[in-house]
């Protein structure tokens, strides 16, 4: 990680950012020169192709669950219908990662602690322009700015590249949206059908406590390509007209409100009995998911982690899971970051 405040460096580092600026400006920035990008999206049709021909899991897709049981025995009972007639389905455990989706089958759980949680859906856009291969090489790198004097954390804006499918992509914002819908792809009715009466109080409660961001959310919402542009401008001057931006719908989050209180972490839930689990919240980022979802499974399945098999894979999967150690011992954390660069196959230019 290296600081600068000199101009001409900086532009170096990220020159879509800066072509348009005076020289004379004042700007100081912050560097790391390794990373990569990850495609989740790839990476889940890779394991749930694995799974299903190595291991022999059925996954199917397209299937609405209707509703969600606990039988007298102890299991859980879940039913669920693609077109034709309902299913039903017996599990010992039963884990829940269906992103915003996670909700309205924990409130049909009916499990006591479901009452203290309510779902506060954010929607999210950014301006996307396709960019060659040339004109990507001319900026690798993902350039993180300050929020606006007010505005909540979810605003930072940066300006990304990214490559998907062999293509490549500039994409600027956030900009986000209240949006009263749980998924990408469902309805207003499905959240409402989501909400129960013990959920208005806390939805009442974040309104009025957080109104500031309330009011942000709706002015982001009625925000045209103008204004994004306008936003783009700003941030990076000259580059809106440089390329042709398009505003994309990037995705959809549903924040927790716990206990009437407006949360914007993950939260890991597991009933006391272990045989319930879920993730809620919206995650910092899918970079960290594989860590979220470690923990899920700690506490869902203690018994199993703490044998010595388990420990010892876990171990080879992740040589080293104490931040505090690659935080206090820089020679630990060079050992594991050149590992994992290796892995990935990063060439990284930070000396040892």
């Amino acid at each position: 990680m290296r600081f600068s405040e000199e101009f001409d460096e900086i532009k170096s580092w990220i020159p879509y950012t800066m072509d348009g600026r005076p020289h004379h400006e004042k700007m100081a920035a912050t560097v790391v020169e390794t990373g990569t990008d990850v495609n989740f999206g790839s990476l889940t049709e890779q394991m749930a192709e694995y799974a299903t021909k190595q291991l022999g899991v059925k996954v199917e897709y397209g299937v609405h669950v209707k509703r969600v049981h606990r039988n007298p025995a102890g299991s859980w009972l879940v039913e669920t219908q693609t077109r034709g007639a309902a299913v039903q389905h017996r599990a010992d455990i039963l884990f829940v990662g269906a992103g915003g989706g996670a909700f309205p089958i924990l409130k049909k759980s009916h499990l006591p602690f479901a009452r203290r949680f309510t779902g506060f859906p954010v929607g999210g856009r950014f301006l996307q322009a396709e960019i060659t291969e040339e004109q990507a090489r001319q900026y690798r790198a993902k350039t993180y700015g300050k929020a606006e004097v007010g505005a909540p954390p979810m605003s930072v804006p940066h300006l990304d590249l990214r490559v998907a499918d062999g293509r490549h992509y500039l994409l600027f914002g956030p900009f986000a949206s209240f949006k009263p819908v749980l998924e990408k792809g469902r309805g207003f009715i499905d959240y409402l059908k989501a909400m129960r009466l013990h959920d208005i109080p806390g939805l009442l409660s974040v309104a009025i406590e957080h109104f500031a961001l309330v009011k942000y959310l709706v002015s982001e919402t009625f925000k045209g390509e103008k204004s994004m542009l306008e936003s783009l401008e700003k941030f990076a001057p000259g580059l809106s007209s440089r390329f042709d931006w398009k505003p994309i719908e990037a995705g959809q989050r549903v924040q927790i409100i716990k206990d009437g209180d407006l949360q914007m972490g993950t939260e890991i839930i597991v009933s006391k009995d272990k045989t319930y689990g879920t993730i809620l919240g919206a995650s910092p980022g899918a970079s960290v998911s594989p860590e979220v979802m470690l923990r899920a499974l700690e506490q869902l399945f203690p018994a199993v982690f703490a044998g010595e098999s388990a420990r010892s894979k876990l171990k080879e999967m992740f040589p080293e899971d104490n931040l505090d150690t690659l935080i206090s011992n820089p020679e630990r954390y060079r050992e594991i970051r050149d590992a994992v660069n290796s892995a990935l196959g990063i060439q990284s230019e930070i000396p040892a």
